[in-house]
């Protein structure tokens, strides 16, 4: 959810100062504007949605210089690398001829007429004293001319005349020179010598040459008699523009009449980077950064702009007029540029290593005290309990238009593990603006993956983890929580999917807690738990899915605390076991006329594999079983109902490994057991394999509410078949690839299927 209506901007004091000293100047008519390439951008973006036109070439200046670089053939790394060093890259390029070569298409797509934007429309009511660009293109002078404002206006390029106090005039500086004008637009041109209107392409600063020759101008300007200098020598607003610290003649030009200006402030749509931190400090000039989301695209840009500048001049009504329009403009498409998710994960990421462990020439481990054991086929991705189930959900969704959102807690900001988090989650189109990024280290988990020995034999595809976990409180900052808070009321949420990472605290206690001493994380404060609770008030249909993982939080506080909010409870079979069998069955020998072999089967593996103690001497649930086609039983069993009791569905899920799941209708006191497909032998790593399961638990509700049909044995079959699907294969990517290949947007066909055959057994009286 992009917060955009709601906070305009990252709170910041400079804002507060913004809001007072802008408007006073723009009714003085003491502003300059200086406009960079991000409206002309989106003029190209606009136009395209309104006309479905692409141009072939971005209007971009870093289409322009890397076209330039491949041509006198630059090194490939350096000419992707960071975008900051753009400005370095035109610099050592010495065109000399192709220059006209490369500018000529982009100077052929401006004079399509592009349509004059909100942004520039909005910068035209703005009516400033002078507006400095180092633009080529007329976007800006168009939209004086469509608001018949042409004799208002003056375009100086490249030029540095003197101005008298009294002129009225709108004066458009264009410092890095302009593209042959338009003839209704000639007359309002001035050219600098050598420069002419028959030529003006050679008046384009893009070369090393180039950028030699204008800072040599800007250097021999006097900063009282030059209209250029006078003009950055006003109270000024940077929009769309970038303080590269390579554009030489630009920072000269502000560096040269930092000590006349009074105020100066710079839109940005993210933080500043530590270099541009130095260079505002250095020129006196205020950040004012816009609150974007953190995969932004030019639509975001686009409306975020608008918005900026609606909020900063805000008793302007043509603005706020302007701002409305852009909301409801159908090209615009708003509601899809700001927008609340379908479905939310709130929990870890991860950073995650799986290797085959191999000793002895054998995919085993070694002995106790053994050590000489190696890693084959390591692979390293993105994981996590929530990133995991919402990559897979994202796989499956072929057709539906889903937004997906992570609720997270990761390292601190441009470290290799949390820039390959963020560009994860991009790739598979998950938002991340409630993803803080206030951690001292990421959560790594490293996975080794083994052959263990069973009542079968040889089971391939154990796996023990080691973690390096978090040892303090996991918490989210204050704008990630208000994103939360924002997303959680969104009237288009359907399913919200919660594990423990963020509602424990770590460390766990060396003694048996109290609830005093309990330290709850950010999903079981207060405001969270209201606002959850609100929230389902309003959408009383909302799936909220809560994973406990293996035995569930210490002394079941987690899931005591989320019993109003909690319909669908997923867990593993040492919880069904501890906490959900009375202990009385627990205690009894196991009756072999009771439990087909399945099921015994089933206790036998969890015994050898997860390790509870005594297992033999229980019973575990008492089930009646029916096979139906060697895929399902059916069963029934009275639960204990930790789920929230005015839901339209009460679903209570235990994952038993590669055997497959129980799941239980609490409302209809009904069960069912889905076998995992076979072959088991084909199985090699189950890393995972839960998560992938209820990340495809997801997908068949969005789909069952979808359709208004909700049958749990459907989503059994169909989350059971996606984990089995990754457990053939090592490497999660190959796994989630062929997740997507065999079941996306396939819940449909196989739940008719499945329908069908419950419909056979029920007229044959079964």
């Amino acid at each position: 959810m992009w917060l955009i209506e709601e906070k305009t901007f990252i709170d910041s004091e400079h804002v507060t100062a913004a809001l007072k000293i802008l408007p006073a100047a723009q009714k003085n008519r003491t502003l300059t504007l200086i406009v960079g390439n991000g409206p002309s951008r989106s003029a190209a973006w606009f136009h395209g949605k309104n006309n479905d036109f692409k141009i072939e070439t971005p209007l971009d200046w870093s289409t322009v210089i890397t076209s330039a670089a491949e041509t006198v053939n630059i090194e490939q790394k350096l000419i992707k690398g960071n975008s900051n060093n753009l400005l370095a890259l035109a610099q050592s390029v010495k065109l000399a001829d192709q220059a006209k070569t490369l500018l000529d298409p982009l100077e052929a797509a401006f004079k399509n007429k592009l349509d004059v934007t909100h942004i520039e429309q909005m910068l035209v009511y703005l009516a400033p004293r002078d507006i400095v660009t180092t633009n080529y293109d007329f976007q800006l002078e168009r939209a004086f001319f469509e608001k018949n404002m042409k004799k208002q206006v003056k375009v100086l390029v490249r030029h540095g005349e003197g101005r008298s106090q009294n002129d009225n005039e709108i004066w458009i500086h264009k410092m890095h020179g302009s593209f042959s004008p338009e003839p209704e637009l000639m007359d309002r041109y001035r050219f600098a010598p050598p420069y002419a209107p028959d030529s003006a392409n050679n008046s384009i600063v893009i070369t090393e040459s180039h950028y030699d020759e204008c800072f040599s101008q800007i250097a021999a300007m006097d900063e009282k008699k030059a209209s250029l200098m006078s003009a950055l020598s006003q109270t000024c607003l940077i929009v769309g523009k970038s303080l590269d610290t390579q554009d030489l003649s630009f920072l000269l030009a502000l560096r040269k009449t930092k000590n006349n200006r009074p105020n100066a402030f710079a839109l940005f749509t993210e933080q500043p980077s530590l270099t541009e931190q130095l260079t505002l400090k250095n020129l006196d000039i205020k950040p004012l950064v816009i609150n974007m989301p953190r995969h932004a695209e030019d639509g975001h840009y686009y409306v975020a702009t608008v918005a900026a500048l609606a909020k900063l001049f805000s008793d302007l009504p043509p603005l706020q007029k302007s701002f409305k329009a852009v909301k409801k403009h159908s090209s615009i498409d708003f509601d899809s540029l700001v927008q609340g998710p379908t479905a939310i994960a709130i929990g870890l990421v991860s950073h995650n290593i799986i290797g085959r462990t191999n000793y002895a020439n054998k995919n085993e481990m070694p002995p106790p005290g053994r050590r000489n054991m190696r890693l084959e086929n390591v692979e390293e991705h993105v994981g996590g309990s929530a990133m995991t189930a919402m990559t897979v959900l994202s796989a499956l969704v072929k057709i539906q238009k889903l937004t997906l959102s992570i609720s997270s807690s990761i390292g601190v900001p441009n470290s290799s593990y949390n820039r390959e988090i963020l560009d994860y989650a991009r790739k598979h189109k998950i938002d991340t603006d409630a993803v803080s990024q206030n951690q001292e280290s990421t959560w790594v988990s490293t996975v080794l993956v083994h052959e263990s020995d069973t009542n079968n034999g040889k089971y391939p595809g154990q796996r023990i983890f080691l973690d390096r976990g978090y040892d303090k409180a996991v918490t989210l900052e204050a704008a990630e929580m208000r994103q939360l808070y924002s997303q959680l009321k969104q009237k288009n949420l359907k399913v919200l999917y919660l594990d423990k990472f963020l509602a424990q605290q770590p460390p766990p206690p060396k003694v048996k807690p109290d609830s005093d001493s309990l330290q709850f994380g950010p999903l079981l404060q207060q405001q969270t738990l209201n606002i959850m609770q609100q929230m389902l008030i309003g959408q009383p249909s909302l799936d909220v899915v809560y994973e406990a993982g293996s035995n569930g939080s210490y002394d079941q506080h987690v899931e005591d605390k989320l019993k109003p909010v909690v319909n669908i409870f997923t867990t593993g079979f040492p919880f069904f076991f501890n906490h959900i069998i009375p202990e009385t069955e627990r205690s009894k020998e196991i009756d072999s006329k009771e439990f087909n072999d399945e099921i015994k089967a089933i206790i036998t593996l969890l015994h050898n594999t997860l390790g509870i103690t005594d297992f033999y001497k229980s019973t575990g649930p008492r089930i009646s079983a029916l096979e139906m086609n060697d895929a399902m039983l059916t069963m029934r069993a009275k639960m204990l109902y930790w789920t929230r009791d005015n839901a339209d569905r009460r679903w209570f899920i235990v994952t038993l490994h590669h055997y497959g799941v129980l799941g239980i209708d609490l409302k209809q006191d009904q069960g069912w057991y889905c076998k995992a497909p076979k072959p088991i032998s084909k199985i090699e790593n189950t890393a995972g394999a839960g998560d992938c399961f209820r990340g495809a638990l997801m997908y068949a509700l969005l789909e069952a509410q979808a359709n208004n049909k909700y049958t749990l044995p459907c989503a059994l079959m169909f989350a059971t078949q996606v984990a089995t699907e990754r457990c053939y294969h090592f490497n999660m990517a190959d796994a989630r690839q062929s997740i997507e290949d065999k079941y996306g947007d396939k819940y449909r066909a196989l739940e008719i299927a499945y329908m069908a055959e419950l419909h056979k057994l029920a007229s044959n009286g079964i």
